[in-house]
């Protein structure tokens, strides 16, 4: 098992609620991008954090191995830049009641 940290920005709600996470397979010039092949290398019971808006918001467990995928349709315009062809990675994501600022418990973290 391993552990990943994903920065959500702008599909947040979409990616929670829809149960899965989503990268397009390179960047919008074609070159390849390390946070994006990460989606490649997980496996199902690897832990996910997603962190979103400053805040760890959920955490997920990997359920299937990653595959490719067109740009799910319920990003709508968000992300019009980014390529269709794209990786996905079902999750069980499990929104937490108290999510928290990484930040402020870097004296726990930061030695880890």
């Amino acid at each position: 098992m391993r552990f990943w940290w994903v920065n959500h920005k702008q599909t947040h709600l979409q990616e929670i609620e829809g149960g899965y996470i989503w990268s397009p397979k390179n960047n919008r010039n074609g070159s390849r991008n390390q946070t994006y092949i990460n989606l490649t290398k997980t496996t199902p019971g690897d832990i996910v954090y997603s962190y979103a808006d400053g805040h760890i918001k959920a955490i997920g467990v990997v359920e299937k191995h990653c595959s490719g995928m067109p740009k799910p349709a319920e990003f709508g315009r968000t992300g019009d830049y980014w390529s269709d062809d794209g990786w996905l990675v079902y999750l069980n994501w499990e929104k937490l009641q108290n999510p928290f600022r990484p930040k402020n418990h870097l004296d726990i973290l930061g030695p880890l």
